[in-house]
């Protein structure tokens, strides 16, 4: 069974709590909920998209950046309940998509590491 994920944008802090928590469970230097609060206060540059289930859930995230002709892929996380169920591939989808409407086709991964529960999966990479 194909299971679909609505992708929105966060535009307040009524989900930060919910992506605080998925930040814990997959990464080893999480990201604060005054960082993601600082995310939204820049919304000329920096998108905060949540992949949701049917039932109101939100399942993972992803932060993206628009920088000059490309985006910045910040954070991508999933919730570990929802892991392996295309998740991720949704949000990332979602994100080449933001870049074709906003005339970018350039993607970047930022940081040196890229973590999966925990565990490093690749270094300096890109889209």
């Amino acid at each position: 069974m194909s299971e679909s994920w609505d992708i929105v944008p966060i535009v307040d802090e009524g989900s930060l709590d919910v992506l605080v928590e998925i930040n814990n469970q997959s990464f080893t230097h999480p990201w604060t909920r005054g960082m993601f609060l600082e995310e939204l206060k820049q919304p000329e540059k920096s998108y905060l998209l949540a992949a949701v289930t049917t039932n109101g859930v939100i399942a993972g995230y992803c932060s993206v950046w628009s920088i000059v002709d490309h985006l910045q892929i910040n954070s991508v996380a999933v919730c570990l309940k929802y892991r392996g169920r295309g998740v991720g591939l949704a949000l990332l989808n979602t994100v080449v998509d933001l870049g074709g409407a906003t005339g970018r086709r350039e993607y970047s991964i930022r940081g040196a590491e890229i973590e999966c529960g925990g565990q490093s999966v690749v270094s300096a990479a890109s889209i």
